[in-house]
């Protein structure tokens, strides 16, 4: 839950600390982590391209592209509105990346051969977990998760109390 919101903050160009129970998100972008993710994506395009994977080449453009939108075309309205869906999406994106994943080859840096078990497993659990909790809840069988983590139910700081109130 909490890489989603980071993820979302990361690719936005904003500083992200991943804490227990939340994510520090700083209130100005940063050039050091605009670059910073950039510089990654860069060097993960430059041994794909030396190994020839030309999917991986393909994403990494994919991811660059992406980036640049979220940090200097998106307005701020729209990244905090990202931001609180990140967590809830981000349980289902990045569980789906990382099931993905499993069957790509990866640049031999990465030493994906033996990793890919791991992220398999993390995946696959976060997304069925996920997608069993949702199905309940459109099948009246549970509620939807108002509050935080801290606060409980009743606390309106919550992604999805934000999602519902600001933004629809």
């Amino acid at each position: 839950h909490e890489f989603g919101h980071a993820s979302v903050a990361w690719f936005s160009g904003y500083r992200a600390m991943i804490t227990f129970g939340g994510t520090i998100i700083g209130a100005n972008r940063s050039l050091f982590v605009y670059f910073g993710i950039l510089i990654l994506i860069g060097l993960t395009y430059y041994s794909s391209w030396k190994e020839q994977k030309k999917n991986i080449m393909i994403i990494c453009i994919f991811l660059a592209i992406m980036q640049f939108l979220l940090t200097w075309k998106t307005s701020y309205s729209t990244f905090q509105m990202l931001l609180y869906f990140g967590g809830i999406g981000g349980e289902f994106y990045l569980s789906t990346v990382l099931i993905i994943a499993f069957y790509w080859r990866l640049p031999d840096k990465f030493y994906w051969e033996f990793w890919r078990f791991f992220a398999l497993i993390i995946g696959l659990t976060t997304f069925w977990g996920n997608f069993t909790k949702w199905h309940q809840i459109s099948r009246g069988k549970a509620e939807i998760p108002w509050g935080t983590f801290w606060g409980g139910r009743g606390d309106s700081g919550g992604d999805l109390n934000i999602l519902n109130n600001d933004f629809l």
